[in-house]
């Protein structure tokens, strides 16, 4: 980098207030909602006259700053209209055939994204078989066939097909049959709206295919486009990859996804490895990338090829349309191959640089393409990134070095010197681009991930040579192995070693204590804020900046004093008010809050003074229960958790509390002496204590007649005794336990099932437990067991009763209206997800369920 500030000639910027504009009008479309087709035609009809108002005003308008406001005004407009064509659907859409219930259906259409393996992964560590191997891509529907005829249809289709034996190819066209369902939207607190980001991606529905056999090609050609792109990425692959591996490695898959932008082949390991570094932004094919390439290749054409400029320029050209053709399109790629691009058009016209203006021209090309791409987190970071490089990163290292060009020596003594000069320059540098960048994406990161990587710039500053060694071989491998075949086996035996080098100094770094720091998202009103401030800053900088060329005594350039000061404390006083903050203002009632985990349990207690507690952390199906437990304790401003119990031996019931307790640190742990029995007779529970070891918990046993407390409530347990022989089953030694609270009353009573219920009925009979509850967690996820189930449910005789399940319970639903008080609620969180009852001190009951489709 140069210490000089930057010339004194102002640098055009046409289409700076062109992309605000543009920017300005999707956002306000995004608020609005699908707008009347009046206001479509009015947003349209105000672009069409702004441009003939600058066109005829020519006199008027050669002001710059009234240019400014039409071109703002065109494109404000503009950005309206176009995002409310995507709010429209068409009515022959694949969304307007969805239902709240998967469908059995068949549809044809074509491929329209390389189809990427997915091995099998299993999330959930006790299920005892491995899920099968998946293919994923997004396919174009086309035709409807399950009706009496043909019917076209419209819309994208992210597709996943349980095989890995499914030979596909981008622009096949395919006949499937599945299931097909509406995008899911969040279930839990702190869950990722998926559904929102499969939409933002101008995907509306998804097709389970259940293997190869239900897929069926179609003769139809495939377009010469789709086949070029499909022939140049397998190629591509060749080149990079060891195609004689059985199975993938960590090496294959990361530079699969590194170079070839194949994202979702990088898995869940290499994924959380570099999310703990704060670099996952390498891992995604980005502007870092195509910089990197575009560099790389000038520079080697005109210093050692020695050519022309112009040459360069145009092959480098070539290189980028190239490498956007192979990797995998996103908005990132997209944005880099247009501003390099641009770079080299400058270099063959001879025009000025000015990457403030390449930026707003390729932020509009993007979202002409997708105007949903605003609203996503690669576009955003992507941008604001680049926007800090060309603008802030060069004021904060002039600031740095602070001094003068006579204090550096003209003549140098000796080439170490020079060398040294020059490492001392490039370590500067790359010190303030990782810091800055780090910094300015740190809101964005929170807030769309609820993730902070404190060491993340430091670990960027010491990866990132690394990161650049394997991009410029992995480069070079491909060159080389298209142009000189002998040379191809030797550089993939040195990129493989590269990239293995770099793997495990990404898990030595991810290893650190508190690499990675995980929090519930701020509001959006403080990442507005922050970036606000930065561009006060960065103004008060320029103008700074400014003045000092105006005097004709300035001395060196130095930080601009009080304001610095005060931009700082302001940023460091907001974040450190919300960080200490409660996440969650307390509503002054005790909580529960039963979990969406499918067939399984996750029932969370919590108190107005802050104490919280898990009854069951588990789920049958192939995800972490652990993990959405943990996202679900952050949302609601829960920094502890006080307890854990386990109710009995069925994995479904406890499959989370290892990952639960990775993310909260040790807490209490409780169960019947029945559980720690298991481990002789169930798999299972032995491997759950082979992970309890590790764990640093001590299982502390309570039986029928205990009772513990949690903050203000007290929970009694009314089950199971301790002196059951082995002939009962796991699931008729669960724990029942009653939670009490501002007089009212919960029952839990986990998967007891016919001898635990009349063994209860008797107890009740004899007056040794009293079993009413205005609250039921309804037992064994919800199973009716004849007239034993109605008795138990009379006995209670509850005000509400809900259903931690993922299946239909129509014989519940019966129950519940024929044997219980009329107004008697049934909740179930397959149909509302998570299910919150809060007993205010008054004793009132309120039941919620925010995340119920509307």
């Amino acid at each position: 980098m140069n210490a000089d500030p930057p010339a004194a000639t102002p640098k055009p910027y046409p289409f700076l207030p062109a992309a605000i504009g543009f920017i300005a009008g999707i956002a306000a479309s995004e608020i609005r909602g699908p707008a009347a087709p009046l206001e479509r035609t009015l947003a349209l009809v105000l672009a069409v006259f702004l441009c003939a108002a600058l066109l005829a005003g020519r006199r008027f308008a050669r002001t710059p700053f009234i240019i400014s406001i039409c071109l703002t005004g065109v494109a404000l407009a503009a950005g309206f209209a176009h995002h409310q064509s995507r709010l429209v659907l068409p009515s022959p859409h694949i969304a307007h055939d969805l239902h709240d219930e998967p469908i059995l259906t068949r549809i044809a259409g074509q491929v329209i994204s390389t189809p990427v393996p997915r091995p099998s992964e299993k999330r959930n560590p006790y299920l005892p078989f491995d899920p099968p191997a998946r293919v994923q891509f997004v396919l174009a529907a086309s035709e409807l066939l399950t009706t009496t005829r043909p019917e076209p249809i419209a819309g994208h289709i992210r597709v996943t097909v349980d095989t890995d034996q499914a030979a596909l190819h981008l622009g096949d066209t395919l006949v499937l049959t599945g299931w097909l369902y509406r995008p899911r939207g969040p279930r839990n607190p702190g869950e990722r709206d998926w559904a929102r980001q499969q939409r933002l991606q101008g995907i509306h529905a998804g097709l389970s295919v259940p293997g190869a056999e239900y897929v069926v090609r179609r003769d139809a050609a495939r377009s010469n486009l789709h086949r070029f792109v499909g022939v140049v990425r397998a190629y591509a692959k060749g080149l990079l990859l060891t195609p004689d591996a059985a199975e993938p490695t960590d090496e294959s898959r990361l530079l699969n996804t590194m170079i070839l932008g194949q994202r979702s082949a990088a898995g869940r390991r290499l994924n959380e490895a570099f999310r703990r570094t704060g670099t996952i932004h390498f891992l995604t094919v980005s502007g870092f990338h195509v910089g990197i390439l575009a560099m790389a290749t000038f520079w080697v054409v005109r210093n050692v090829l020695r050519q022309r400029t112009a040459f360069a320029a145009v092959l480098t050209i070539a290189v980028i349309v190239s490498y956007a053709v192979v990797a995998e399109p996103n908005a990132p790629i997209l944005r880099a191959s247009i501003m390099g691009i641009l770079g080299c058009l400058a270099l063959l016209t001879g025009r000025r640089f000015c990457a403030l203006n390449w930026l707003a021209l390729s932020a509009i090309c993007v979202l002409l393409l997708n105007p949903l791409d605003l609203f996503r987190a690669g576009f955003q970071l992507s941008f604001i990134q680049v926007l800090t490089l060309v603008t802030i990163v060069p004021r904060v290292y002039f600031c740095i070095r602070r001094r003068d060009d006579s204090a550096i020596p003209r003549d140098p003594e000796s080439l170490a010197a020079i060398v040294a000069r020059g490492a001392a320059r490039w370590l500067i540098g790359l010190a303030i681009v990782c810091c800055v960048a780090w910094f300015v994406s740190l809101p964005l990161v929170a807030y769309h991930f609820g993730r902070f990587a404190p060491f993340g710039a430091l670990q960027a500053i010491a990866l990132s040579p690394l990161i650049v060694a394997n991009i410029l071989v992995a480069f070079v491998t491909m060159l080389l192995g298209a142009l000189a075949p002998p040379l191809h086996a030797p550089l993939q035996s040195l990129l493989q070693g590269l990239t293995g080098r770099l793997i495990s100094a990404v898990e030595v770094c991810g290893d650190f204590p508190l690499a990675l720091v995980e929090l519930a998202p701020p509001p959006v009103q403080f990442v507005a804020f922050h970036y606000l401030l930065i561009v006060l800053f960065a103004n008060a900088w320029a103008w700074r900046v400014a003045r000092r060329r105006e005097s004709a005594d300035a001395g060196p350039l130095r930080a601009p004093g009080m304001l610095s000061w005060a931009w700082l404390v302001s940023l460091v006083v907001m974040w450190a008010a919300w960080w200490l903050a409660p996440a969650r203002a307390s509503r002054g009632q005790f909580e529960l809050h039963v979990l969406a985990v499918g067939n399984g349990n996750a029932a969370l207690l919590t108190t107005p003074d802050g104490e919280a507690a898990f009854i069951d952390v588990g789920t049958i199906a192939n995800f972490d229960a652990g993990r959405t437990a943990a996202d679900a304790l952050r949302a609601l401003g829960i920094d502890s958790l006080a307890a854990i119990v386990v109710s009995h031996a069925n994995f479904d019931h406890f499959s989370g509390v290892h990952s639960l307790v990775a993310a909260f640190g040790p807490t209490r742990l409780l169960s019947s002496g029945y559980f720690e029995r298991g481990r002789t007779s169930s798999k299972s529970v032995a491997q759950f204590f082979q992970l309890f070891s590790k764990d640093r918990l001590e299982l502390e046993t309570i039986h029928a007649g205990d009772r513990f407390d949690i903050g203000e409530a007290a929970v009694r347990v009314l089950w199971p005794p301790a002196d059951l022989d082995a002939t009962w089953k796991p699931n008729d030694r669960s724990l029942v336990l009653r939670v009490e609270a501002h007089g009212r009353r919960i029952l839990i009573p986990g998967d007891i099932e016919r001898d635990a219920i009349r063994a209860l009925l008797a107890a009740r009979r004899d007056g040794r437990v009293d079993l009413r509850a205005d609250v039921l967690v309804a037992p064994h996820h919800g199973a009716v067991l004849g007239g034993d189930t109605e008795d138990f449910y009379r006995a209670v005789d509850p005000r509400v009763v809900i259903v931690s399940t993922a299946k239909p319970r129509p014989k519940l639903a019966d129950l519940v209206r024929a044997a219980l008080r009329p107004g008697c609620r049934l909740v179930s969180t397959r149909d509302a997800g998570a299910v919150t009852v809060g007993i205010g001190p008054d004793g009132e009951i309120r039941t919620e369920t925010p995340f119920a489709p509307p």
